[in-house]
């Protein structure tokens, strides 16, 4: 498995969430991955990642002849992930009590933590 595969299917290790290997097939794959807007937007949201990482690491190896490991690649994805989502549950702790339904909802954390956290 190469690289970008590794690291791509680390993150689904939920046997709902069955990603294409290809990048045209990932990207219509985000699209309609899941009824629920938050695990929809997660997976957008960990493409971008994964592709950021893979792209700022292939300029490393190009560049600086150096190279991580898969697992420092997930990590280092896994950070952008969970500071991203935690900015994003800290704007919807801040609607008005009136924009958002009186049950409790998913915090965008915890859909990570539940569904995408290796």
């Amino acid at each position: 498995m190469d690289l970008s595969n590794e690291v791509w299917t680390s993150f689904f290790t939920n046997p709902g969430l069955n990603p294409p290997l290809s990048f045209d097939g990932s990207l219509n794959w985000v699209l309609q991955v899941s009824q629920n807007e938050k695990i929809k937007l997660v997976c957008k949201l960990l493409l971008h990642a994964v592709c950021y990482t893979l792209w700022r690491e292939m300029n490393l190896r190009l560049h600086n002849s150096s190279s991580r490991s898969v697992q420092l690649l997930i990590k280092e994805i896994q950070v952008l992930m969970k500071a991203n989502l935690i900015g994003m549950d800290r704007n919807t702790s801040h609607l008005p009590r009136s924009a958002t339904p009186q049950t409790i909802q998913e915090s965008y954390l915890s859909v990570w933590f539940h569904n995408f956290q290796p």
